[in-house]
């Protein structure tokens, strides 16, 4: 199986269950209007499914900018977590922050390393170094 056939973006079922559905679920809680308790519970569990979708998918299939937005939606989870808890103070304008901060990140690691390393990092055998690309690679 190819990288491009181990992508979870490749998949359109999956795709909408781990990335659109979460993104969603933050979007519908941005509003002034909801109380934090729910987007306490809501943002971190769904930058926590992306993340751990991208870090799955990274292993996967080696998708570049899955290796730059996993970590990086985790520490969005967590973030927004403890400022929910109010154990790590944001300021007023805390979920404001968060979500700039996803907006602009998530648009950052998406485009930029794949950009510079390509869509699919070169995977290295189980022996430890780089294997050449094979016919069953697509290459």
């Amino acid at each position: 199986m190819t990288a491009p056939q181990r992508d979870l973006l490749s998949r359109r079922g999956t795709a909408i269950l781990v990335y659109a559905a979460p993104t969603l679920a933050i979007v519908a809680t941005s509003n002034q209007g909801v109380v934090d308790a729910v987007r306490t519970l809501v943002w971190p569990l769904a930058f926590a499914v992306m993340g751990i979708a991208c870090v799955v998918n990274a292993v996967r299939c080696g998708r570049v900018h899955c290796y730059f937005t996993g970590p990086f939606l985790l520490l969005l989870a967590a973030a927004s977590l403890l400022h929910g808890l109010r154990i790590l103070s944001l300021g007023r304008n805390g979920w404001g922050w968060l979500g700039l901060v996803a907006i602009a990140g998530t648009v950052v690691f998406l485009t930029v390393p794949e950009r510079l390393w390509g869509r699919y990092a070169n995977r290295t055998s189980r022996e430890g170094g780089s294997r050449p690309p094979s016919p069953r690679d697509g290459t």
